[in-house]
């Protein structure tokens, strides 16, 4: 047997060198040349994606050979990333909370001109609505004396039952027959071609208002306030309607309801003894002396509120939202014999205009609030 040396100088067939050995060739189905240089591909663009993530760090790393891994380590991990969590849920509902709660700022009201309403339901059980007459001042000088364009009277007995509309009909016959009777036997007194002034208010030329009555309707008409020339006017001296009125003989009760509007200033409304006027730059009311024993002003105030009615249409005209709280709703002040005869009560109150902000709370507040015709 003979073999050659792989280091020696010089080889059987007299070349010099290293002679490669016979290698056997493998099967190209057995070669995955194709997969190894996806695999190789893969390798190189994940090594060159975490240099470049690694360049984006601002804080330099310590290096792997300097580092000590704790048995803690991995509890520490858990722990952070529970408190993160907690951090995370106590942000949320803490930006929620807050979003719940009111939170109140207050301001100047700057709005001029702008007026209020006040919404009224009072039951006055021994006072014949003829006899209320409600009368609105303020600071500013601005007074409406026996508001009544958007007041509603009814009528009620002692015991608090409506009065039929048949028993309304024959007293408004009665009284309209004994007014009527009056003014007839003033007319007779008059001279036959008489045609009475109307005081600046004609609505054409050649009216004639021969009676006080005719002058306080062609006031209204105009809407023009008619205390001051109703003291001065011919005709209502003539028919006696300067004079104190007598209270009503019939008794019975009165239930006023409706709303006012007056400045946001300071003033009052009120509702006290004879009719209201002005005389001197005074409200002075006027009322024979002898009747003050029979005006009884005991009542039950069902409802007084101010602002703006917001109404629920599916709920219904009667509903009311929580947000809105009176503490004079359901008070009831009763005179009688023992406590007096009559009586004067006094409530005075502090309103404090309030802006809301927020869809939720408008919402509630206002049913009917629309956020696309009025965003927030």
């Amino acid at each position: 047997m003979e073999w050659e040396n792989p280091y020696s100088s010089s080889s059987s067939n007299g070349q010099a060198g290293l002679r490669r050995r016979n290698v056997a060739s493998i099967p190209p189905s057995y070669s995955n040349g194709a997969n190894d240089d996806y695999a190789r591909h893969s390798a190189n663009d994940h090594k060159s994606l975490k240099k470049k993530l690694k360049k984006l760090d601002m804080f330099p790393k310590v290096e792997q050979d300097l580092t000590v891994h704790a048995d803690s380590s991995g509890f520490m991990n858990i722990l952070a990333y529970i408190l993160i969590l907690i951090i995370v849920l106590a942000e949320i509902y803490n930006y929620y909370s807050i979003n719940r709660t009111l939170v109140q700022h207050m301001k100047v009201d700057k709005s001029l001109g702008t007026k209020m309403r006040v919404d009224l339901n009072i039951t006055f059980p021994a006072l014949h609505c003829n006899d209320l007459h409600i009368d609105i001042m303020d600071v500013a000088g601005d007074a409406h004396n026996d508001v009544h364009d958007t007041i509603q009277k009814t009528r009620l007995h002692l015991d608090g039952t409506k009065l039929s509309d048949q028993e309304v009909r024959v007293s408004v016959n009665k009284a309209h027959k004994k007014e009527k009777d009056i003014l007839d036997a003033i007319d007779k007194t008059l001279a036959p071609d008489y045609c009475g002034p109307c005081f600046g208010a004609d609505e054409k030329e050649g009216q004639c208002c021969n009676h006080c009555q005719d002058v306080i309707d062609a006031y209204n008409k105009k809407h023009w306030d008619y205390s001051a020339v109703k003291e001065l006017a011919e005709q209502c001296i003539r028919e006696g309607k300067t004079k104190p009125k007598k209270l009503e003989e019939e008794e019975e009760g009165c239930r006023i309801a409706g709303y006012m509007e007056f400045g946001r200033v300071n003033g009052n409304f009120h509702i006290a003894m004879g009719e209201g006027v002005e005389r001197k730059g005074q409200h002075i009311h006027t009322f024979l002396p002898e009747d003050t024993s029979r005006f009884n002003v005991s009542h039950v105030i069902h409802e007084l509120r101010f602002g703006p009615v917001y109404v629920d249409d599916v709920k219904g005209p009667s509903s009311r939202n929580s947000m809105e709280k009176t503490s004079l709703n359901g008070v009831t002040k009763i005179v009688t014999q023992d406590n007096g005869v009559s009586g004067m009560f006094q409530y005075f109150i502090k309103i404090v205009p309030t802006s809301y902000k927020g869809r939720k709370i408008v919402k509630e507040i206002d049913p009917k609030y629309d956020r696309k015709k009025d965003p927030l």
